[in-house]
């Protein structure tokens, strides 16, 4: 691995930067994904109204529905049709509802898009474009892989995205202003043909809302043209006979919001001709070819744009890995195993398996079991870290554990000993520290016990392990190597039987000295504190003696999965723990 070796704190440096940014894009979903929730087709009710009203005028050959709007707009009297329609389709409960949803669906997605998306875009804009600065680097970043042309396109496409998201914030504004005065308006229409008494509120109708309500007349009712009126028919015969119903729904006629959050293209995108910036870069050359100006996708929505800047970002950011992959080079390869053993009733078998390097002796030890666990034998295969240094030579050694070493009797103890087992299996293993290995045993009685062991490295002779002179042999099958009773080895203060419990696999951390036991059910752990007399001498011993008693032999019970009753009925026998135990392995024999 020379070139990560040679460019780690590079490597390091990147590795922060692709965490930012992926998790920027989490946030990113999460946020269009609330702001699809609170929009939910808040329209499509009033839409298939609309076509259905569209549908009667064009066979009864009365005009179209925008001519009936706007003659009610300008002369206040609706025509036969729109009065039907008004009080019996949308009907004043209705409209209310409609305007309510309307207006807690728009505050919430604007809510979305101001608090979280915004900021969101604009911050992985910048993490973006730090990127493309290193990539610039060449000797430093530039050589693992960055591609400033493929982070640039990145870039380009988040700004789109910034810019799509700005003018969805636009459409927002202008929906919720001119939907409040279009439904008012409305309102006022039912309630004076109802004959009701309208409110001096609603009464009154200046000139800026009837401003506000002829633009949404223009921008939303336009399309029911007779043309247009002939495609919604069509749809709608589709929609009757098609199997496919869901596919062949209508497009959102009013409402605006609801386009930028699916994946096709726009139906509805906003005119922005008359914009004086747009103009200025349509007529220089220069501007309109620039790849420093981000452009503005008009016809695409805030979904598409999205998964085009995650397309561009996995590109860019996924290309590292291939260019650093060229210069990673295989040193050395071990078989560990080429067979497995079934048992008849094939269920998933399951190894125990644990990798570590020791900085001191510069050795990298894999430590691995061959049968299906509860194992009765482990293989430890250790290698030196430098592949270049003259001598470099892998050995490897068969372990078993048999009858464990018992501590002196104490002569004023009156408790009996238990009986001694003289063979144990494997269950799991894993890296204490850098000098010692935790065991997970299981007694080979019928009480099946487990016990939790600590083994020091140190005890690993030389003249243990055996050289792998033919690195095509699997390590399992070598010829010349022994199996090592560990038994002996173990010091009597560096084990303990866990008794009233039943465990299937554990977790230790040599750094908070702490081991971590799972019961068979997988409901329930044991936490132990191991190393309790080294630190009872540096500390307080009242207090600490108040730890021990609460955190030497503790348990949490926790609903991981569901179990049946015979299930529980077995852990309740076996799992009845008793509190008053702690548990104190010596690390240092």
């Amino acid at each position: 691995m020379a070139l990560i070796a040679s460019r780690h704190k590079e490597v390091r440096l990147l590795a922060l930067k692709y965490g930012q940014v992926y998790s920027l894009i989490s946030c990113m979903k999460a946020t269009i994904q609330q702001m699809s929730e609170a929009w939910g087709d808040i329209l499509m009710e009033m839409d298939s109204k609309l076509l259905k009203f569209a549908e009667e005028k064009k066979t009864l050959g009365t005009g179209t529905v925008s001519n009936d709007f706007m003659e009610l707009l300008l002369f206040g009297t609706p025509s036969p049709e729109l009065q039907a329609f008004l009080l019996h389709g949308l009907t004043e409960k209705g409209l209310k509802k409609l305007d309510r949803s309307i207006d807690s669906s728009y505050r919430n997605i604007q809510k979305l898009v101001v608090t979280h998306l915004q900021n969101v875009s604009q911050s992985l804009l910048y993490h973006l474009s730090e990127l493309r600065g290193l990539s610039l680097w060449y000797d430093k970043f530039g050589v693992l892989g960055l591609d400033t042309n493929l982070l640039q396109e990145a870039i380009l496409s988040a700004g789109s995205f910034v810019l799509k998201i700005s003018e969805l914030q636009q459409v927002i504004d202008a929906s919720m202003k001119n939907f409040s005065a279009f439904i008012r308006w409305l309102y006022s229409v039912i309630v004076r043909l109802s004959g009701d008494i309208l409110t001096p509120a609603l009464s009154k109708m200046t000139q800026y809302d009837m401003n506000f309500v002829a633009e949404f007349l223009k921008d939303n009712f336009a399309q029911f043209s007779e043309e247009d009126e002939d495609e919604d028919k069509d749809i709608l015969d589709k929609m009757s006979t098609s199997e496919d119903a869901e596919a062949n729904k209508p497009q959102i006629k009013l409402e605006k919001v609801g386009q930028y959050l699916k994946n096709e293209n726009l139906h509805y995108p906003p005119d922005t001709s008359s914009n004086p910036w747009n103009q200025c870069v349509k007529t220089s050359t220069h501007l309109k070819d620039s790849p420093l100006l981000y452009q503005v996708e008009t016809e695409k929505s805030l979904i598409q744009l999205r998964e085009k800047l995650e397309t561009c970002i996995d590109s860019a950011l996924t290309h590292p890995a291939s260019v650093i992959g060229k210069f990673l080079m295989c040193s050395h390869k071990f078989r560990l195993f080429s067979g497995v053993k079934r048992d008849e009733q094939k269920q998933p078998l399951a190894f125990a398996i644990s990798q570590f390097t020791v900085c001191e002796s510069h050795q990298m030890y894999t430590v691995f079991t061959f049968d299906p666990k509860p194992a009765s034998t482990f293989f430890v295969l250790r290698h030196p870290t430098d592949s270049q240094k003259e001598g470099y030579v892998a050995e490897a050694v068969c372990l078993s554990v048999g009858q464990l070493r018992q501590p002196e009797p104490d002569p004023n103890s009156s408790t009996d000993h238990r009986r001694q087992c003289s063979r144990h299996k494997i269950l799991d293993l894993a890296l204490y520290d850098g000098k010692t290995l935790s065991l997970l045993l299981l007694e080979d009685t019928e009480e099946s016990l487990p016990v939790l062991a600590q083994l020091s490295l140190s005890v690993l002779q030389d003249d243990m392990f055996r050289p792998i002179s033919q690195p095509d042999v699997s390590v399992t099958s070598l010829p010349e190597l022994q199996t090592v009773d560990l038994g002996p080895l173990i010091e009597p203060l560096s084990w303990k039987v866990l008794e009233n419990m039943k465990a299937v696999s554990f977790a230790v951390s040599g750094t908070r000295k702490v081991a971590c036991v799972l019961f068979s059910s997988r409901r329930r752990v044991r936490l132990f504190l191991m190393d309790m007399e080294e630190e009872e001498e540096e500390g307080d011993e009242s207090q600490l003696e108040s730890e021990s008693s609460h955190l030497g032999d503790s348990k949490l019970e926790e609903n991981l999965c569901p179990t049946t009753e015979a299930e529980e009925s077995t852990d309740e026998n076996k799992e009845n723990t008793s509190t008053g135990d702690s548990l104190t392995l010596s690390t240092n024999p």
